[in-house]
């Protein structure tokens, strides 16, 4: 599902309404990041709408970042860039999934803000200079993907809450 850029605060409410109440399915998990990541789907006015969960008991210890904080600090990252209209980060949680509480962040394609992608998930062939891969996996027929944001000095507040999150 990609999102429009701005959207409304009424579309924003009933995403988050749907990621707060809706049961997860759990169809996978993102094995090359560094956290359990699991890719899922939830019910979006009759469609299913991927999303990306993040349980609490599934969090690598940092030691700049006290335990267990990383979903807070996620579901805080879209409450900031909701809050400043800046549309950085997707909708996103916190709240109990199938295996504990964690974030629960809406999938997004790509985001593109005036025909420039602040976001996307290419394979590693597609990965163009100058973007930076946040994180990788692997599809179920072998295909490396990353996700990936521009790393210029122009594209320092995407990248900043990309590393926040």
């Amino acid at each position: 599902m990609t999102l429009p850029v701005p959207w409304t605060q009424e579309e924003e409410a009933r995403v988050l309404d749907a990621l707060l109440e809706r049961e997860i399915q759990v169809e996978g998990r993102l094995v090359d990041a560094s956290n359990v990541v699991l890719l899922g789907t939830l019910d979006l006015d009759g469609v299913s709408t991927r999303v990306i969960y993040k349980p609490v008991k599934g969090e690598r210890r940092l030691w700049d970042f006290p335990d267990e904080t990383l979903a807070q600090r996620e579901a805080f990252a879209f409450a900031l860039s909701s809050f400043g209209g800046w549309n950085l980060v997707p909708p996103t949680v916190l709240r109990e999934g199938p295996f504990g509480l964690g974030s629960v962040q809406l999938w997004v394609d790509a985001v593109e803000e005036g025909g420039k992608a602040l976001v996307d998930v290419v394979t590693l062939e597609e990965l163009a200079p100058g973007w930076l891969p946040v994180f990788g996996a692997k599809l179920p027929d072998g295909t490396e993907m990353a996700v990936a944001n521009p790393n210029g000095p122009a594209d320092h507040t995407p990248a900043w809450f990309v590393g926040a999150t």
